[in-house]
């Protein structure tokens, strides 16, 4: 994958975590995940593992969109480090040609 496509999928990954209605379903399956796994007896092994497991997903879920935009920024870096290098050979090209 490219750099600039890597910039396009963090900005979209931001645009959705950020997007009010996102966080704010986040946030209920959460709530209702952690509710759920409080008022589930004690004897039931069986809910209590998949409530663990839908909270295990909700998790990664958010993680992979941060890494999305955590990789975006490492090559939004890399972009602006090939410009300066591209800036800088051009220079030193005008400097000392012969």
């Amino acid at each position: 994958m490219t750099p600039d496509s890597e910039v396009h999928r963090a900005n979209r990954a931001e645009q959705i975590l950020n997007d009010p209605l996102v966080k704010e379903a986040l946030d209920a399956i959460r709530d209702r995940i952690i509710e759920e796994w409080r008022a589930c007896p004690v004897k039931d092994v069986e809910l209590r593992e998949k409530l663990w497991m839908m909270f295990n997903m909700h998790h990664r879920f958010v993680d992979a969109m941060r890494e999305h935009i955590d990789t975006g920024k490492l090559a939004k870096a890399t972009i602006a480090e090939e410009a300066k290098r591209r800036e800088y050979k051009q220079w030193l090209k005008e400097r000392f040609t012969f």
